[in-house]
């Protein structure tokens, strides 16, 4: 009998011993089962599944001989026991050589392609089938002794913390006193101390990472003590179920578990029906799951938190949903353009590809909304002509085409900065002697005309002009009043000095135009010469 313990030892006859459907003197006289094994076959069909409902052997776990057992057939694959063609025996593989198959590993949730899922130096199939520890943990009685330590390095128990039962785990003898964890006559417990009150000793909160001069580290209303010893949460996050709720809150405010998000399983968790819908987190005939009746992305519960309206799915109507302004572009989806550049946020993103939040996308000192609208350059090109010159520039400060390279003419910067003219040097316009002043000449005011000058006819000679003695002064030249002839020749002498300085320092100054300064020197100059010239005999 196959996979059968029993050894012909009498039962009840009218009693199912194993419970498998069938009497005791069913198994025994009529189907040679075992009574006290209710799969006699080992082939995940009870005895009584195979002779009451499918009709398969009990005594043959492969009643068709196709190489696939009667129970796989039935439970997993859906084939046929009865008919051996339809027997294709799964080819299982064990990817990462750890001892169990790539089928079996999901079942202990192990990494198929990792043969120490938890790197703690004992591969998978170790763990499970040997040592019976737990291949997704690291440390599975927890005195920070890694399994893998405990079984290769110090020949001490994983599953248990104080393998020598003398009074002091095997980490703190190994990592702390360097004690023998397999000697409990050298565990002498240290007299530690519990400084914050808070149920773990001094030395026991590094492990945790819990500070020991600080009785609740994270802050959530329960004591690292509380955390680590009785409810089992983390004492580093004030929130270990990620629920919106502190542990604190859960444990002593609403009797809800701080490590199950759900308490009621009635689909919505704990801190929506506490925080948001004001139902009970205990009671699962209250769980409404949230809706969002617009589908834009945003529930019906959280739409009221950003202002939006929970029945239009774009509540600013810029062509964006509130969902994606506030989840995927961080736009205000109470505000069509949040950038303030003449483009609505759906425009930017949608048709223009530019950024929402930011107005000069090209930076060209022209907004998105101006380049499109009103200029019809490119919001994303600082140069749309590519002419060597940003379309700010050519709208802003030289009023050129920002679409015709042609006019383009970037500024070229030489590096030197032209000095500025000393305007305040005094000018000496005193006209030299001798100097004959050409006809129909302008002197002007306060011009010091010397001795000796001519002064031609048809000279104008303005009020305020000293003319000297023995200054030649002709028919038809107007000599104004308040005019004294003894200064002529300073008057001379001061054109021709003016002149001078004229053609000289203003050519000299006038690099683009230097014959201007030199005409007009030039023309004082002749002034000066032609008075002295010209004048009449001095009386």
């Amino acid at each position: 009998m196959c996979g059968s313990t029993w050894d012909g030892a009498p039962t009840d006859p009218d009693e199912d011993t194993d419970g498998d459907g069938l009497t005791d003197t069913e198994e025994d006289q009529e189907y040679g089962t075992d009574p006290l094994d209710p799969d006699t076959d080992d082939d995940g069909l009870g005895d009584g599944e195979e002779v009451l409902d499918i009709g398969t052997d009990p005594l043959d776990p492969d009643t068709d001989d196709g190489g696939v057992d009667d129970g796989t057939e039935v439970l997993d694959n859906g084939t046929d026991p009865f008919d051996p063609s339809d027997d294709l025996p799964v080819v299982d593989t064990d990817s990462d050589d750890d001892g169990l198959s790539d089928d079996e590993e999901p079942g202990y949730g192990t990494d198929p392609f990792d043969s120490d899922t938890d790197d703690d130096g004992l591969n998978d199939g170790e763990e499970v089938l040997e040592y019976g520890t737990d291949p997704l943990d690291s440390d599975s009685d927890d005195d920070r002794l890694s399994d893998g330590e405990e079984v290769l390095d110090y020949d001490t128990d994983p599953l248990d913390s104080d393998t020598d039962d003398g009074g002091v785990d095997d980490g703190t003898e190994v990592l702390d006193q360097g004690t023998d964890p397999l000697d409990p006559s050298d565990d002498f417990p240290a007299v530690d101390t519990d400084s914050d009150d808070d149920g773990l000793s001094d030395d026991e909160e590094p492990g945790y990472g819990t500070d020991p001069f600080d009785t609740d580290t994270d802050d959530d209303g329960l004591s690292d003590g509380e955390e680590v010893l009785e409810y089992g949460t983390d004492p580093l996050d004030t929130d270990s179920d990620d629920d919106r709720l502190t542990d604190g809150q859960e444990v002593l405010n609403y009797d809800t578990d701080p490590l199950d998000a759900d308490t009621d399983d009635g689909g919505v968790d704990d801190g929506t029906e506490v925080l948001d819908q004001g139902t009970d987190p205990l009671d699962p005939s209250d769980d409404f799951p949230d809706t969002d009746s617009d589908d834009d992305g945003l529930s019906d519960d959280e739409e009221p938190g950003f202002g939006t309206d929970p029945f239009d799915s774009d509540s600013d109507d810029d062509g964006l949903t509130d969902g994606e302004e506030v989840l995927e572009h961080g736009t205000d989806p109470l505000d069509s353009d949040t950038d303030d550049d003449g483009l609505t946020d759906g425009e930017e993103v949608l048709d223009y590809d530019t950024d929402p939040l930011d107005s000069d996308s090209d930076d060209d000192r022209l907004t998105d909304g101006e380049e499109v609208l009103d200029y019809d350059t490119d919001p994303l090109d600082a140069d749309t002509d590519d002419g060597g010159v940003d379309d700010g520039t050519e709208v802003l400060d030289q009023g050129t085409d920002p679409l015709d390279p042609s006019d383009d003419f970037p500024a070229v910067d030489t590096g030197d900065t032209e000095e500025p003219v000393d305007t305040e040097e005094p000018v000496d316009t005193s006209v030299p002697v001798d100097t004959d002043v050409p006809a129909d000449t302008d002197v002007p005011a306060d011009t010091d005309v010397p001795a000796d000058t001519d002064v031609p006819a048809d000279t104008d000679v303005p009020a305020d002009t000293d003319v000297p003695a023995d200054t030649d002064v002709p028919a038809d030249t107007d000599v104004p009043a308040d005019t004294d002839d003894t200064d002529l020749d300073e008057y001379e002498g001061g054109l021709l000095g003016f002149g001078a300085y004229q053609g000289g320092a203003c050519g000299g100054c006038n690099a683009a135009a230097p014959s201007v300064g030199s005409a007009w020197g030039a023309i004082l100059m002749g002034l000066g010469l032609l008075t002295r010239r010209r004048g009449p005999a001095r009386s």
